[in-house]
């Protein structure tokens, strides 16, 4: 487990571990290179709020079979999903293709790309996007944008990140609203 107020995860910081399963929290802005080269890892999750995954991140997680890449990340490395050959689901969150290069998901022949509604025609046209084996839009409901003060949010409201887990503020990317009307509703923080 990464405790709370760790702000970046190092180079290396689990190379070779045997871990199965990682939860990156919020407050990680950045995922350092090779930091997770575990062939054993079997379950990732990315916190709204990492912007950058390093050179060779997550290479070598042969066990990994899916991937979501949260709206806030700005920057995927060279090789970051390298020798990662039962990757065959990727969810990416963001509606406007970030750069990455030919090494960056080696297995995309064999893998389904998740996007955002709206957003397919511009992944089928990205360099290395355009190359997962079939590219699907995905539904996400009711996804509003959000000024500093939103018309009706109750001050009381409550505030979930998409993995279920309370935040104390919203977050940029897709946050899960709950009202004190007992109300819920998905809104992107831009």
């Amino acid at each position: 487990m990464i405790p709370e107020g760790v702000t970046r995860i190092g180079a290396g910081a689990f190379w070779g571990t045997g871990l199965t399963s990682i939860e990156i929290p919020n407050g990680v802005t950045s995922i350092g290179d090779n930091a997770f080269y575990c062939s054993s890892l079997t379950s990732v999750v990315i916190s709204e709020g990492v912007r950058t995954i390093g050179e060779t991140a997550f290479r070598g997680c042969s066990s990994l079979t899916s991937i979501t890449i949260p709206s806030s990340v700005i920057s995927i490395r060279s090789g970051a999903f390298q020798e990662c050959d039962n990757l065959t689901s990727v969810t990416v969150m963001n509606p406007l293709p970030v750069s990455i290069s030919r090494y960056t998901f080696e297995n995309r022949a064999n893998a389904t790309l998740y996007v955002p509604k709206g957003s397919k025609e511009a992944y089928e046209t990205a360099d290395y996007w355009k190359e997962f084996k079939e590219i699907i839009e995905m539904e996400v409901d009711e996804i509003e944008d959000v000024r500093e003060k939103e018309p009706g949010m109750a001050e009381a409201a409550t505030v979930y990140d998409l993995n279920g887990r309370r935040l104390t503020q919203k977050q940029q990317g897709v946050n899960i609203i709950r009202t004190k009307d007992g109300k819920s509703r998905k809104v992107l923080v831009k």
